[in-house]
Order: C-alpha cells, then structure tokens, then sequence
C-alpha cells in the first residue's frame, strides 16, 4: 500500500518551497524517547530543552518513518528505522501540537478522531458501557483512546487559552503586550508565544460504529493469514457497542471509503471557518 504513496512528490514539494516541513512522531523503544523526524531543508526545528525525552531528527522522510508512527504495540509491530525500533510516537509525546508550532506554524488545522457525542447519544449508551464494562475489547479501545486522542484535546484546549490570555492582553494593555512578555520570555531562554490560528475539526459520527457496521458486512478473507485477520476482527466486534478496537484495527475498503465521504462532509460544514483559516490574513 506504501509503495503507490508518491513520496518522490514529497521530496518535489519540501524542495521547491510548496511546503516548508513535514514532521512525523514515533515512539523509540529502546529509550522511550520521543523522535520528531522533520523534513525541511532549512532545517529550522526548535530543540525541546525541557524535555530530553523529546528530539527532533532532521531526515529525508520515507515509508518506514509513516509506518514506524502507526505501529500501536501489541496491534502492529514495531517498525526499523535506521539502527532502533519504533512504535506510534503517541504514546509518548503528549504535546502533539508541539512540532508544528517548533517549525514556526502560525495557522493549525486539526483532525480529531473522536466524536462529540450529543446528550441523547450519551444516555442510550449508558446502560451498554455498564454491561461491558468488564470485556477486554472495551477496554482496550478504552485504553487507546486515552493514549492517543485525549492529548490532542487537551493540546487544542490549552492553545485556545494561550490566544485567549493574548488577545486579552493586547486589547486591555495595547499592541505591544506580546513584544513585552516575550522579551522577558527570550531573555529567559524559553520559546517566544504567538497568537496561532486554528480549526479543530471532529467527526460528527462515531468512527466505531462506522467500523462495526462495515465489519459486519465483510465477506471472508482468503488464506490463512485472512482467516486470522477475521478472528481478530470479529472478536473485536462481537458483543459491543462501542466498538473503538476495532476502528484501530479495520483496514477495510468499506472502512476507509466511509471515512472519506465523513471527512469531506465534515469539511463541506467547516467551509468558512477553513476559508478563514486559510484564506483570510
């Protein structure tokens, strides 16, 4: 599947200026550490002091590095890259906004995963969460989400403060507040604030009953291999109604061509906040 991505137009696209960067994040195994492979020919990546668990690598990005980032442990194995091992950089960098605005960002879109459920949503399927409460399926979408969606809303909530504090800081003390703060900031060694444009977009249906559905409807995969791929599928989806393993596990055409037509239409409702974003100075 990686090999029909064109990743020559990457190198194209980063070299010609049509983009300035791309990071991607991955979590090495033998330290922990974080990794943030940036591709950039400038080379303008911002370090992560205060942390040493965080470093950012310039690279020339390839397959390995995408698949190294997706590798969730005990779902996928872990991916090689150079000399180590690496598994989804999720699981350790819980500030995922953090490489966008180190490369100097001043404009995020960000896809969420996770659905907003409506109050009506919430109590139908409160009675079902207490029944399955105890089913390893459960709670291992349970424990997933916790570790790769929950860091994204919280980074999102804390950005908003950030322009918020901004903001009202330069309409009660004038055009000046951030040049102020962030001399002092400078001078103590740390990143300098901006205000930062953004659009969090979410799916406005549940990735996991979307995977429920389209499982259901799959025919048998041939050969061994596909056998056990439908084992795992199946017991992923059998007896819950909520079923966020499985969205991590389903690499299914009905899947992927749902989400698709989700994304467009979520985006299509966006329209002028994207236009905003994008468009307006």
């Amino acid at each position: 599947m990686f090999d029909r991505i064109p990743w020559e137009s990457l190198r194209v696209n980063l070299d010609t200026g049509v983009i300035d960067a791309v990071a991607i994040a991955a979590t090495e195994i033998e330290t922990g550490r974080s990794i943030v492979w940036v591709d950039q020919p400038s080379a303008r990546l911002r370090g992560w002091d205060h942390d040493p668990f965080v470093v950012g690598i310039p690279t020339s990005l390839r397959a390995d590095h995408a698949l190294a980032s997706a590798a969730i442990p005990f779902l996928f194995p872990a991916v090689r890259v150079g000399a180590g091992y690496y598994c989804d950089g999720g699981l350790r960098l819980n500030t995922p906004l953090a490489p966008a605005l180190r490369l100097d960002a001043d404009r995020l879109l960000i896809v969420g995963l996770r659905h907003v459920p409506t109050p009506a949503e919430t109590e139908a399927r409160g009675r079902a969460r207490e029944q399955e409460f105890g089913s390893i399926p459960y709670l291992a979408g349970k424990v997933l989400n916790a570790l790769l969606l929950d860091h994204v809303d919280y980074d999102v909530d804390r950005l908003r403060v950030v322009n918020a504090i901004l903001d009202t800081g330069t309409q009660a003390f004038g055009p000046d507040f951030v040049p102020r703060v962030n001399a002092a900031v400078e001078k103590a060694g740390e990143t300098p604030y901006r205000y930062v444009k953004n659009v969090y977009l979410q799916p406005s249906q549940d990735l996991d009953a979307i995977a429920a559905e389209c499982a259901g409807h799959a025919a048998g995969r041939p050969g061994v291999r596909g056998r056990i791929v439908d084992q795992v599928v199946r017991y992923a989806r059998d007896g819950a109604a909520e079923a966020d393993l499985l969205s991590y596990l389903l690499f299914d055409r009905c899947y992927a061509e749902h989400l698709i037509e989700l994304g467009r239409a979520d985006a299509a409702a966006h329209v002028d906040d994207l236009v905003a974003l994008f468009v307006e100075s």
